[in-house]
């Protein structure tokens, strides 16, 4: 019997022990959650955690769930203010600082400009027909005015930016395209399109071509387009050439320009200046010139090709005399290489050689008198 009494205590001894553990697990837990945060349906939350993700509860150091905060109200920490930014102990809007913050800059950004000086300036308009806004400073009593500017190819007709009529050189023309031009996005008649020639480019009335000229000067063919130098001419230089191009080249103390002039198909035309000398040459055709008229030749040009209206020529110094025909191993000039003369030098030297050729004859006639006279004697005085 008291061995069954002593078991049954044991049992009810263990089921209070095992009641008091759990709730004593369950105090302990409670006790820790307020501890670190808030209880909210035995889910703990540390302090400063939203509820919800789109609540606007969060855990307060005090245990419980607290209400964010509106713009201006004190805080302490971001996470009390509904704006999440707590800025000088105030609940801030940041998009209002970062939009005061963009104007400042703005504002700087004007002042370092200078103020409006475009065209047509300062309008109080939020925008603008073919025209864009600047960062330029309008001036203070222009609350809410704009800096503006025409685009490119429009002017301010004192209401609008207006587009401009066609100026440039060719000007209106009636085709899609044009060689070494672009075109402008101005004024022109039905099915005419604006064009200006290239940098570097003329237009030519006479050949209705943007034609090459390398300087300023406006005029087609008035600079050059490359200058050659003497080791380039001396190995052989080969290069194109287009309608008013220029090579430039130094020889003997003198700058000589070859300009092509007239340029088709099949045949090249090009000035030598100084000592003007004009060339025609086919296709393959090589002509060897006198540059500085000293009866030698000192250049040989060849037109090698033409395709696309550009010519492909090879030029290179030579030293060939014109009088010595062998020396003389390419082309002998004729009635198409037109090579200047200089005729009066011709007449003297053909006088001097006769004057020469007359006083040697009269030397020798004087000679054979003298021999004649002579014999003449001294036969007498053998007699």
């Amino acid at each position: 019997m008291k061995l069954v009494v002593n078991l049954k205590m044991v049992k009810s001894n263990i089921i209070i022990f095992l009641l008091v553990f759990l709730i004593s697990l369950g105090v302990v837990s409670a006790l820790d959650c307020t501890s670190v945060g808030c209880d909210n349906n035995n889910v703990c939350y540390n302090y400063g955690e939203l509820l919800e993700a789109n609540s606007n509860l969060y855990c307060d150091s005090n245990g419980s769930f607290v209400a964010q905060k509106n713009i201006g109200a004190v805080c302490s920490n971001n996470f009390e203010c509904s704006s999440g930014y707590c800025l000088s102990d105030r609940c801030a809007n940041v998009s209002n600082i970062l939009s005061q913050y963009a104007s400042l800059f703005a504002n700087l950004s004007a002042l370092a400009s200078g103020p409006c000086s475009a065209s047509p300036g300062c309008l109080n308009t939020s925008s603008l027909a073919n025209a864009h806004n600047l960062t330029n400073l309008c001036s203070g009593t222009q609350l809410g005015y704009v800096c503006y500017q025409c685009n490119e190819n429009y002017n301010w007709t004192g209401s609008s930016c207006t587009k401009m009529n066609c100026t440039s050189s060719p000007g209106c023309l009636n085709k899609s395209s044009l060689d070494n031009s672009y075109k402008i996005d101005r004024v022109c008649p039905t099915n005419y399109q604006c064009f200006s020639c290239d940098s570097s480019y003329a237009w030519n009335s006479s050949s209705s071509a943007c034609e090459y000229y390398p300087d300023s000067s406006g005029v087609v063919g008035g600079g050059y387009a490359r200058v050659l130098t003497n080791a380039e001419l001396t190995n052989g230089f080969t290069g194109e050439l287009r309608l008013g191009w220029v090579y430039k080249f130094y020889f003997l103390g003198t700058y000589y320009y070859i300009t092509v002039t007239s340029l088709s198909s099949n045949q090249m035309t090009i000035r030598i200046t100084p000592r003007t000398k004009t060339l025609t040459f086919n296709i393959g055709e090589e002509k060897k010139v006198d540059l500085n008229n000293d009866d030698t030749y000192d250049l040989s040009i060849k037109l090698n090709s033409i395709q696309n209206r550009i010519a492909s020529v090879t030029l290179k110094f030579i030293s060939e005399s014109i009088n010595n025909p062998l020396l003389n191993t390419g082309n002998p000039p004729d009635d198409t290489t037109p090579i200047e003369v200089n005729n009066d030098e011709s007449s003297e030297g053909l006088i001097t050689i006769i004057v020469v050729i007359v006083i040697a004859i009269i030397i020798i006639l004087i000679i054979i008198a003298l021999i004649f006279l002579f014999r003449s004697r001294r036969n007498l005085q053998t007699q």
